[in-house]
């Protein structure tokens, strides 16, 4: 199937703008572009060129920096506003880590610092240099809003992001709406991947219950669409073992599996009635003729209920390596201190070499629940059935060397905390009130 041609000059058009804002304090002044420009300056060095914007481009500034990178870097702008509420905002859940004070400081809030800049081919590394920019003028934020992907990023979560020198995971990118009535089937759809010179994706009539594995399953397309290229409209591709999907323009997916529970014609607004895609299943059709030959990707879910193997980028792989790696001892310290609750459940995944490589890749990347942790080593039991490491099996106890360590996360009553988001979890738990600290038995 052929590219629509109003989805290839979308895709070929110039890159919307990229605008994140921070909440200041409401005891902070009202910033001065000239404090911003030596902020900069210290941040990224005496080369920076700075220059006014008189008037402001920006929606709101009360002034507004254009700055440019020397030998042909990054061109960027800095602006100052007066703060948004977050009820004007199309939040879902990132704002629910925020403590009430953290609630109060956000509605009291007098001004907020921004940067916008336009992402290349490389987003992550753009979305990386954003964040680590607006700290730099807004280090004492108390959140920020990434208003293409309609988010609340946590200050705690800016800071460690742009101290680190791994980038930012690909789904920091985006974030998923589910729309429905309660209790009914919903429309599934990404915001934030426009930006990235890709389409945002979609799926259609999904159940509450199947919505988390799916948004997982969205996940890694989207992150896989990302590294890969946007593959052609219908053309199958595997996004995980026994994990086909492909996508189809939302004008096509209507006529050809219109939905029940949302996405059809008249929920194509201003901002939904954009090319994006649609994910499907695809399907044998009876007789090798009737049917759409479309099924849902719900199709799936006895795969994702399983240990799915799905594919990970070299890229990605080595990021999360390196984050992990960068962060183990702030998750030993949180074992030493939380290791016993039996509300918190603290696993590693562990690389280890295959011995087939060709089918396998060179190393299956496999999760273990933590028993105890030694100075190089882990005691822990696999939960995973191995394909193709013979030494493991699912259930089997043993120590294991932490060189193998590539990712690792912690589940517990306030949410799943990998390494990326530790230094939330590690703020949400100093900062509980006393009735949350007892029902997690703190």
């Amino acid at each position: 199937m052929k590219l629509p041609a109003h989805y290839q000059a979308f895709l070929d058009a110039p890159r919307p703008p990229s605008p994140m804002w921070a909440w200041l304090a409401a005891s902070e002044e009202a910033p001065t572009a000239t404090a911003a420009m030596s902020a900069l300056t210290a941040r990224f060095g005496a080369g920076l060129t700075l220059e006014m914007v008189s008037p402001p481009t920006a929606p709101g500034a009360t002034w507004e920096l254009t700055c440019t990178l020397p030998d042909g870097g990054r061109r960027f702008s800095v602006w100052a506003q007066r703060s948004e509420k977050i009820e004007a905002l199309h939040l879902q859940h990132d704002h629910e880590v925020l403590t009430p004070a953290e609630r109060e400081a956000l509605q009291k809030s007098v001004w907020s610092l921004g940067v916008v800049l336009v992402f290349g081919d490389e987003p992550l590394e753009d979305f990386h240099f954003q964040i680590r920019a607006l700290i730099a003028v807004a280090p004492a934020a108390v959140a920020a809003f990434d208003v293409a992907a309609y988010r609340l990023h946590h200050a705690e979560w800016l800071k460690e992001s742009a101290q680190s020198a791994a980038t930012p995971s690909p789904t920091s990118l985006f974030v998923m709406h589910f729309v429905s009535d309660e209790g009914k089937p919903g429309w599934l759809h990404t915001h934030g991947l426009d930006r990235c010179g890709r389409l945002e994706l979609e799926l259609f009539d999904i159940t509450p219950d199947a919505s988390r594995l799916l948004s997982e399953l969205v996940n890694s397309t989207a992150a896989f669409f990302l590294e890969q290229g946007l593959p052609a409209p219908g053309e199958a591709v595997e996004v995980g073992r026994d994990l086909p999907l492909l996508w189809l323009p939302w004008e096509d997916a209507l006529s050809r599996k219109k939905p029940k529970f949302g996405g059809g014609r008249d929920d194509r607004d201003q901002v939904h009635g954009n090319p994006t895609a649609v994910l499907f299943a695809p399907a044998r059709k009876v007789l090798g003729f009737f049917g759409s030959g479309l099924s849902s990707p719900a199709s799936h879910l006895p795969v994702l209920q399983g240990s799915p193997i799905l594919y990970v980028s070299n890229s990605h792989t080595r990021r999360m390596e390196l984050l992990s790696r960068e962060r183990l001892p702030t998750l030993k310290a949180l074992f030493g201190k939380l290791g016993g609750n039996e509300q918190f459940k603290f696993l590693v995944k562990l690389g280890y070499p295959t011995v087939d490589p060709e089918q396998y890749g060179s190393r299956e990347h496999i999760w273990f629940e933590v028993h105890s942790f030694g100075g190089e080593h882990v005691d822990a039991t696999c939960i995973n059935q191995p394909h193709s490491v013979p030494a493991l099996k699912e259930g089997l106890r043993g120590l294991h060397e932490l060189t193998l360590i590539t990712d690792w996360t912690v589940f517990c009553p306030v949410g799943r905390f990998d390494a990326e988001r530790v230094g939330l979890l590690v703020h949400v738990l100093d900062s509980a009130p006393d009735e949350l600290r007892t029902q997690l038995g703190l």
